[in-house]
């Protein structure tokens, strides 16, 4: 199979690739990356040649594979792309987190009507946090001692 792409086709799928393969693999320690997603990575990025693209990406001589150069990692639209897609799961995960935790105190799980009891509980919380951000989270220290 053969995918003809342009130069600024083959620039955006470097991003794609570099974006999707960091929320796959970034966080993993090394024994546990999933090697298939790097493989194909060092693939797309080993087509530079085709596409003077070389400041995008980089022969990785201990691997002995292709990495994305420290010129895409810094790319502007990347950083952006990836700052919008870590505030997405940042205030989706504390909304969730905050509406479950308020369901299991007040035992609304049970709850005829729990979908209700979610939609106000999400729209408080998203409502709160458009206007103040963080500002008024505070963490409870909890005195464990008897």
């Amino acid at each position: 199979m053969q995918i003809e792409f342009t130069k600024e086709q083959y620039e955006s799928l470097l991003k794609l690739v570099y974006c999707w393969n960091l929320i796959i693999n970034w966080a993993r320690l090394p024994q546990d990356r999933i090697d298939e997603y790097d493989n194909l990575c060092s693939h797309i990025y080993s087509k530079w040649k085709d596409f003077w693209k070389e400041d995008l990406t980089q022969y990785w001589e201990e691997e002995k594979k292709y990495i994305a150069s420290n010129f895409l990692e810094t790319d502007e639209d990347v950083e952006e792309y990836i700052k919008f897609y870590n505030d997405d799961i940042f205030w989706n995960t504390l909304v969730d987190g905050l509406v479950d935790r308020d369901l299991e105190e007040k035992s609304w799980k049970k709850s005829n009507n729990i979908e209700e009891k979610i939609d106000q509980l999400s729209e408080y919380y998203w409502e709160e946090f458009s206007k103040n951000s963080v500002k008024n989270l505070k963490v409870i220290e909890k005195n464990n001692k008897k």
